[in-house]
């Protein structure tokens, strides 16, 4: 019986390892997450879905604070793109190893399931004028049930205006993003849903730094009040600079009915490295110093970005003081590594790997990227996740239709195209 188990977890493992090399979630976007920038100021737009590289390109550097000189007049441009992915992943229902699995036949202790999806976007931008900008983008998807695409959506619609080479204002619908978290979490990323609705932002040049006001509001705050209402508005604001080698950044952002959140982080280089340290918190109106009311996340950040070809290697640490017994401890690491060639195309490999201490769950998630013919490029990824089902790391998209799949374990590997031009 000792001999069969054996055999058993051994059969159970090996095949779990033969679907792990065919089967995955389409979506590979997780990848790039931990290298976006943060929100970089005025010369660049900071659209989620815009974060494109050109294969023969240097890595883009981090714009700090605000560009007036990089205004200028541009003729209207285009672009588009339509992405396609396909895979599926399957699922460890018990470890082979446990009582549970032992009771069913080895093909029984695994669940299949597939996902493909279709989207297409369309976008224009212009600048007219130095100081004068406007920019939009909207896109549609596949909807699997109806096989039919949905209604078209703006992911992307502002006008940028400067005054007196000095103040800038945009607004409209776009994507922002604060905070310094790229692999454990971004919890300081308090405008994260600016883009679910409208926004009024003003940039002020401040001395060596610059400050950020916010305005912005979205559907469901404004059937909750009024559009006239203050209430159906959240209110932020960020200030940053740079003394030498050391860079401050501080920002809060407020709501009717909903804590206050306020960030403050600190960054520098010691040699190669850069250092980052970020402190996160929530303060209740009513007892915002009571210790049951304490909502503190510390993150730290180690970056190294060298080597020829070049590397770029993060880790960090965050602490999150709302799990009990102060066991809110998450780690993760990620790599970008030099691009090689095969099969006639210029492979550039990732690594991001996750765990959460609290309950013992994580994520491993590998690809490769790369232009396969001219404006089109591949995704190929393997994804594994592993811990109970509603654990940390196993909650949320897996990708495409591939939600909240159960089980102690998740494989995967998918496959995507995206054209553009």
């Amino acid at each position: 019986m000792r001999v069969s188990g054996i055999l058993r977890s051994v059969l159970s493992v090996a095949i779990s390892l033969s679907l792990a090399l065919a089967f995955a979630p389409v979506s590979l976007s997780a990848l790039d997450e931990f290298f976006e920038e943060q929100d970089p100021g005025v010369a660049n737009d900071e659209d989620d879905d815009e974060a494109e590289e050109d294969e023969d390109d240097e890595e883009a550097e981090e714009v700090e604070g605000i560009d007036f000189e990089a205004l200028t007049t541009a003729p209207t441009t285009f672009s588009g793109s339509v992405s396609t992915g396909f895979g599926a992943a399957v699922s460890l229902i018990d470890w082979p190893w446990s009582d549970e699995a032992g009771e069913r036949d080895a093909l029984e202790n695994f669940e299949v399931a597939g996902g493909y999806d279709l989207s297409a976007t369309f976008g224009v931008d212009a600048r007219p004028r130095a100081h004068l900008r406007f920019s939009a983008r909207m896109g549609t998807s596949l909807d699997p049930d109806s096989m039919s695409l949905t209604a078209p959506r703006f992911s992307r619609l502002f006008v940028d205006y400067t005054l007196a080479e000095s103040i800038y204002f945009r607004v409209g619908r776009y994507g922002m993003t604060w905070g310094q978290g790229r692999v454990v979490g971004n919890p300081a990323n308090f405008v994260s849903d600016v883009s679910d609705g409208m926004a009024v932002r003003a940039v002020v040049p401040a001395g060596r730094g610059s400050v950020t006001a916010l305005v912005h509001s979205k559907e469901a705050w404004v059937d909750q009040y009024s559009p006239q209402n203050p209430k159906a508005f959240a209110y932020a604001g960020q200030w940053e600079t740079s003394l030498d080698n050391i860079s401050l950044t501080a920002a809060g952002w407020g709501r009717y009915s909903e804590p206050l959140h306020t960030s403050s982080s600190i960054s520098g280089s010691i040699g190669a490295f850069d250092l980052t340290m970020e402190a996160v918190n929530r303060w209740d109106w009513d007892e915002p110093f009571a210790a049951e009311n304490l909502d503190l996340r510390l993150l730290s950040q180690v970056l190294w970005e060298g080597g020829d070809p070049s590397w770029v290697i993060i880790g960090e640490h965050l602490f999150d003081s709302t799990v009990s017994s102060f066991r809110g401890h998450r780690a993760g690491v990620a790599f970008r590594m030099p691009r090689f060639g095969a099969l006639g195309v210029n492979w550039r490999p990732q690594v991001r790997v996750r765990h959460a201490f609290h309950d013992n769950s994580g994520e491993v998630v590998t690809g490769l990227t790369g232009t396969v013919a001219r404006d089109l490029s591949m995704s190929i990824g393997l994804p594994f996740r592993y811990g109970p089902p509603d654990s940390y790391y196993r909650e949320g998209d897996f990708g495409s239709d591939l939600q909240n799949i159960g089980g102690v374990a998740a494989f995967g590997l998918g496959l995507s195209l995206s054209f553009s031009f």
